[in-house]
């Protein structure tokens, strides 16, 4: 049960119709969310969400998304098997995008 639970911090990556109900049973439990998009599927529900949040006193509430089945990340996991990770930069492309000629060394 999360009131004995010593998680701080909860993601939500359920179907969207869930989101609302499970992360106010989180933040009864002053839980720190992380709620994959999208937050809610009506207004109301959210005003209920930020209403929820406020009484949890400081407790995040995290809107985000994970890109985790995206293809390009399947062709990134594909390119570092066997390889370590010595450096990471991230940039949110927005659009078609195709990816940058394969390098094993890392450019300057």
């Amino acid at each position: 049960m999360l009131s004995n639970s010593p998680l701080d911090l909860i993601l939500i990556l359920s179907p969207s119709e869930l989101h609302v109900p499970q992360a106010l049973l989180c933040l009864k439990y002053k839980k720190h969310i992380f709620i994959e998009k999208p937050l809610a599927n009506t207004l109301s529900e959210v005003d209920a969400l930020e209403k929820a949040r406020i009484d949890a006193g400081d407790c995040i509430v995290f809107v985000g998304y994970m890109r985790r089945y995206a293809s390009a990340v399947d062709l990134v996991k594909k390119r570092l098997e066997g390889k370590s990770i010595k450096y990471v930069r991230v940039r949110e492309l927005i659009g078609s995008v195709s990816l940058p000629p394969y390098s094993s060394s890392p450019s300057s």
